[in-house]
């Protein structure tokens, strides 16, 4: 697929995939074909086993600015249902789910503003790496709709129902500092070192234990929606898979011998 509104990049000898939101003079807005644009993106990487880590970030002077009301405005009656299902049910109900299974972790690297789906996408993203310009906020509620992404979700696990029920009710803005205070980020840089800060992290994930990698996070996630027990044997089901592969030999190896163990994802 020729993509209009964004850019996939693949690195074949890192393994890092970077989707970049592509429509700097709209602040990256998203409009349908954004939607279906990055939606199949993801599920291009979803489905590529060469691909180690996924980056998203923002072409221009801001992460996103939201939903580009403007065009959403220009849809007609008979159109919105159309729209509708195109927008919300094959991209915000299935975009969230492939970043959350997909084998490799993915980092929202953000900066400038960041509204609406511009801070409810980074939320469905394994990490946040923030620019200190970043400035973040649910916006919805200030144009009458309600939050999605999974935001309702992934909200109130990282910040807390309170937290999260003022930040979604009030659609306040809050800056980086903030962000990372309460657990919405992982790491506050300046603007200038975004770029160089994501790809450091993003090399430290592509260059581990690929496998073992992917275990944990299906780990964390079925035991933040399960119980202790299902917890314990996905753990013990997870370990014993990374113990088999080649990493797992590798890594106490590499440990008894004094030097930097060289994962190869298999």
């Amino acid at each position: 697929m020729e993509y209009k509104t964004i850019i996939l990049a693949r690195e074949a000898e890192t393994g890092i995939a970077t989707i970049t939101l592509n429509r700097p003079e709209k602040l990256n807005a998203f409009s349908p074909l954004v939607s279906r644009e990055f939606s199949d993106a993801v599920w291009q990487v979803y489905n590529d086993n060469d691909v180690r880590v996924l980056v998203v970030n923002g072409a221009g002077r801001a992460f996103c600015a939201g939903g580009d009301i403007r065009e959403d405005l220009s849809h007609s009656a008979a159109s919105a249902m159309t729209w509708k299902y195109d927008h919300d049910w094959r991209f915000i109900n299935t975009v969230p789910v492939m970043l959350r299974y997909m084998a490799p972790p993915s980092i929202a690297s953000v900066h400038g503003h960041c509204i609406g789906i511009g801070t409810t996408l980074p939320l469905a993203c394994d990490f946040i790496v923030a620019a200190d310009t970043a400035r973040f906020s649910l916006g919805f509620i200030r144009v009458g709709i309600t939050p999605e992404f999974g935001s309702t979700y992934n909200l109130p696990r990282l910040v807390g129902m309170r937290r999260a029920m003022e930040l979604s009710l009030t659609g306040r803005t809050f800056d980086a500092e903030e962000a990372l205070r309460i657990g919405v980020v992982n790491k506050v840089v300046p603007e200038a070192q975004l770029k160089d800060a994501t790809r450091e992290f993003a090399l430290s994930l592509a260059q581990g234990p690929s496998i073992a990698i992917e275990m944990t996070k299906r780990a964390l996630y079925n035991a933040w929606d399960g119980d202790i027990h299902a917890a314990l044997q996905f753990e013990a089901f997870a370990q014993e898979t990374a113990h088999r592969t080649e990493d797992g030999a590798e890594g106490p190896r590499a440990f008894v011998e004094k030097r930097k163990p060289k994962f190869k994802g298999k």
